[in-house]
This record gives C-alpha cells, sequence and structure tokens, in this order.
C-alpha cells in the first residue's frame, strides 16, 4: 500500500498490519506528520502538532507488540483530540484567543483511556473559539483563521468540533475526537464526509474537557466509518455496550420540504433503498410534536453563561477572536428574556421528550432522518434561509436534549461535489444499534471510502 492508501486505511486495517509487522506505528506516524505538515495549514486543522509525543507513543506501541502485549484494536493508532480536550504539558486552549498560553497538568479522562487502548497522539484540532459557546460572528475568527473543508477550501470545514472533522477527512489521522453540545460533531462529520458518532449522555467521561453545558455536552469520535467509531466507542465507553441485533426496526423522519441542494433528495432515497435492500425494516414515523429546538436552546442558553462565568467575571470574554463585542452578546442573551422558571419548564418538556421517545423506540430500534439539508458554507457567508428542514430539525435538537446517541453517516456528494449525509439516532444505551445502521449502509455503498481532492 502507498502512504496515502495507509494514511486512508481503516482502523482494523492498519491493526492487522501493525500486528504481521508489515507496517509500524513509528512508520505511520511519520506518514501522518508527513501529511499534517503539507496538507495541514491548507486546512488549518491543527492547532498544536505533537510530533515528539506521537513518536515516543509509537515507539513504546511497537514494542509491546512485538513483546507479545496487544492493548486491544487502537494499539498503534493515531489519532488527534479537539482542543478543548486536556492534555498534561501540552498547551490546551478551548480554541479561544484569551487562554492561548493554558497548558494543564492533567490529562482528560478520555485521552487517558485512548493512551491506556494504545492509541497514539498526534496533535490538538482546531475548533470554534470556546466550542461556540458564545456565538462566533465569523468563521474566520479562529486560531490561525478558519478551518476548511478538505473537499472545497472555499468552503467551512463545521463546527465547532471543525479539525475533527477536516483532519480525519483528509487523512491527517485515523480518527479525531470531537465533543458535541448540540450538533458539534455532526456539522463536520456532515460537511467533511465523515462518519460522526454521539455517544449517549454520560457513557463517555467528560473530566478535564471545557465545560459549555453540563447537560448537554458529549465527546465522542469521527472517522472515516461506522466499524471505526465502533472500535473507538469501546476504547472510550465506562460501560460494556450492547451486543448487536437484528432486524434492525427503523423509523424514517420526513424529508426536508423547503430548498435542498442540488441531487439531496436523490442521495436520500438511494440510502433509504440501500438499506431496505441489506434486510432492514423500514416505515414511516410521524416524530413527536414538542417544541425540542427551543427547548435545547433555553438550557443551553441557561448552563453556557455559568459554565463559563470565570471567563466572564475576569473579563476575558472581551479579548476574543470574535470581533463582535461582548456587551453585544450579553444584550442579545438578555434579549431572551430567559428566567429560572423558564428553565424549570425547559426540564419539563425534556422529560415529556424522553417520554415520547422512549415510547417510539418501543416500536424502531432507530429514528433516521436525511443528515443536514445543506451544503458546507462558503466561509463567512453563511445562508440558512433554507425552509423546512424535515426530520433532521427535529431529531438533532430532541437526541441532545434527551441524551440519546447519533451518528452522521456519509451518503453521497451534491451536484456541486460537497458531502451529503444521513442522520440517525437510537435509544439511549442503545448505540451499538447506530453502528449496526451503520454497517449495513456502508456495506453497500462506498461514501465513506471517498477522498476529498486536497492532495
Amino acid at each position: 500500500m502507498s502512504d496515502a492508501d495507509l494514511a486512508y486505511a481503516s482502523i482494523g486495517e492498519l491493526g492487522g498490519k501493525l500486528r504481521d509487522r508489515s507496517l509500524t506505528s513509528e512508520r505511520l506516524v511519520e506518514i501522518y506528520l508527513e501529511r499534517i505538515g503539507r496538507i495541514g495549514p491548507k486546512l488549518n486543522a491543527f492547532i498544536t502538532v505533537t510530533a515528539e509525543v506521537a513518536r515516543a507513543e509509537a515507539k513504546r506501541a511497537d514494542g509491546e507488540l512485538a513483546a507479545g502485549r496487544d492493548r486491544g484494536p487502537l494499539h498503534g493508532i493515531p489519532y488527534a483530540a479537539k482542543d478543548l480536550v486536556d492534555t498534561a504539558s501540552i498547551p490546551t486552549t478551548w480554541g479561544c484567543k484569551a487562554t492561548v498560553g493554558r497548558v494543564p497538568t492533567h490529562d482528560a479522562a478520555i485521552v487517558t483511556r485512548l493512551r491506556e487502548a494504545g492509541a497514539v497522539l498526534l496533535g490538538k484540532l482546531s475548533m470554534t473559539e470556546l466550542a461556540n459557546a458564545l456565538g462566533n460572528n465569523k468563521q474566520s475568527t479562529n486560531h490561525n483563521g478558519p478551518c476548511r473543508n478538505p473537499w472545497n477550501l472555499e468552503r467551512w470545514a463545521g463546527g465547532s468540533s471543525s479539525g475533527s472533522g477536516a483532519a480525519t477527512a483528509a487523512g491527517l489521522c485515523a480518527f479525531a475526537i470531537g465533543s458535541e453540545t448540540w450538533g458539534s460533531i455532526d456539522c463536520p462529520a456532515s460537511y467533511c464526509g465523515v462518519t460522526g458518532y454521539r455517544p449517549t449522555f454520560g457513557i463517555v467521561s467528560r473530566d478535564g474537557a471545557l465545560l459549555i453545558c453540563p447537560t448537554l455536552d458529549k465527546l465522542g469520535p469521527l472517522a472515516r466509518s461506522a466499524a471505526d467509531t465502533a472500535l473507538v466507542a469501546g476504547a472510550i465507553a465506562n460501560q460494556p455496550l450492547a451486543k448487536l441485533g437484528a432486524p434492525l426496526r427503523i423509523g424514517l423522519a420526513a424529508l426536508p420540504g423547503g430548498r435542498t441542494p442540488a441531487g439531496y433528495q436523490a442521495t436520500m432515497v438511494r440510502a433509504v433503498e440501500a438499506l431496505s435492500a441489506a434486510g432492514a425494516i423500514i416505515e414511516p414515523v410521524a416524530l413527536p410534536k414538542l417544541p425540542v429546538e427551543m427547548t435545547t436552546l433555553v438550557i443551553l442558553l441557561g448552563e453556557v453563561y455559568g459554565a463559563l462565568a470565570p471567563l466572564i467575571h475576569s473579563g476575558a470574554v472581551h479579548d476574543l477572536y470574535d470581533e463582535e463585542p461582548w456587551e453585544k452578546k450579553w444584550r442579545t442573551y438578555e434579549s431572551h428574556g430567559m428566567r429560572a422558571d423558564d428553565y424549570v419548564k425547559a426540564s419539563y418538556v425534556r422529560a415529556v421528550a424522553q417520554r415520547e421517545y422512549d415510547a417510539l423506540f418501543a416500536r424502531h430500534d432507530v429514528l433516521l432522518c436525511g443528515g443536514r439539508p445543506f451544503e458546507a458554507d462558503v466561509i463567512d457567508d453563511r445562508d440558512t434561509d433554507v425552509g423546512d428542514l424535515g426530520g433532521w430539525a427535529v431529531l438533532q435538537p430532541a437526541g441532545n436534549l434527551i441524551g440519546a446517541p447519533g451518528i452522521t453517516l456519509p451518503a453521497g456528494l451534491s451536484d456541486n461535489g460537497l458531502p451529503l449525509s444521513v442522520h440517525a439516532m437510537a435509544a439511549p444505551y442503545e448505540d451499538v444499534r447506530l453502528f449496526e445502521l451503520g454497517a449495513m449502509l456502508q456495506a453497500r455503498t462506498d461514501h465513506h471510502t471517498k477522498r476529498p481532492p486536497v492532495e
């Protein structure tokens, strides 16, 4: 295999080569470092490259495998992490101008888990400033400028886990760690044409990661396939995942009725046809009519300003890349007129949503919808007037609101050559159903194997 082929190989393929000694982790690290040095600057995907750390960890991984110690499927596999996940003695800046010099003294729990699994850290990835917790007036107001999409450098990679999507899609790492409060894994996965997995709330420790919203934040992987995300999930989850079951019962939510990219509708139909041919039982489903978007927004606004209180009270919010003044942000927050009883009401709606979706999951293993019904944004030229967004506009906020797992899967390219996706949600703690869905789709399509024209 060429170096490029190895850079895009699956975790399973790489693991096989590491174990039969036709490849070493040290060589694999050098392949990725070369690509990071050559392609990375085009994308602004990395904030910090940990070359010497990676070389040392790869050497240890090779030595352990040679001695017969196998830590599991991630042993010797290079990855990168969003720059809100703490790494001891390595800068972790939260993508924020005010915290550029921040160097943690301890690793986040997820970094410890990955090290124990033998994974090799290549560096820290670009993200929207403070994970977009305070809003971001322009996509270009970040470390090193905007994180660019490897399918089209004039387009955004998505956010807030921007670098996690771009680096994975461009073959700069075997997988990446991102985070999601409300769409921050789904967005870059969709825009960059990779698989993004949001775990059930609480099954992956957030200890040592930037806290945005205590009841919404999740950490999860972006990789090139559902099989790869399943392998990473097995290493980072703090409890065993359930076993697969069959057949898969899929509830199909309505497709968007508004303006969508050319080719979107046909792409979604082909994905459904592929799943049906694979043996899935698919039937239309009506999603609960609840104000899940507004409810999620109320909870987000109520929690984010509490979580970031130290930055607010210290005045650091006046020193952001985002040029929009803090005073304007605060007035926008105040204009929502949210009170404590609004948060209580939102918590009540959340409980109702959990019951309503529990009832749906008694009949369906997975709820499926078309992915984001728009292409990656032209940088700093966002156009959100697309009309009816279909089931995605309900499942995305609902999944985050009730703590349910979700997965975003590549589904093809628009007529403009930009990635499109499908999105699915399973019941809490039934994450494995999403990997089953992904495996069924990706066994019959090759969208997840496509490489962007960034070389």
